[in-house]
């Protein structure tokens, strides 16, 4: 992987990968749950402004969108914090949804 240039698939494989770590430091979904912030709030893509705006430039970020709907209603962010926010939602939410499988299997 780069860490200049970032897509959706990019962005789905690091989810994948952190998802695998998390699968393997964890014994259920609950404690991974509480993990993953802790993945997501320290990804290249979410702490650093340029990266975090390339992020929601170049992926889909529906469910970043949800996530500041949800938890950041009526907050007033400036557009940096915004990406950020954006950016850290979306990549939550991506390794969520592949710690569930993982979980499943």
């Amino acid at each position: 992987m780069t860490d200049t240039i970032i897509n959706d698939f990019i962005l789905t494989d690091i989810a994948k990968d952190y998802a695998k770590e998390i699968h393997g430091q964890t014994s259920n979904m609950d404690e991974a749950y509480d993990i993953t912030h802790q993945f997501a709030d320290s990804c290249e893509w979410v702490i650093h402004t340029y990266k975090a705006h390339m992020l929601c430039l170049n992926c889909n970020t529906d469910n970043g969108q949800a996530f500041v709907d949800d938890c950041c209603s009526g907050v007033s962010m400036f557009y940096d914090k915004l990406a950020m926010t954006l950016a850290y939602g979306e990549l939550h939410s991506r390794i969520i949804s592949e710690l569930t499988d993982l979980f499943k299997e």
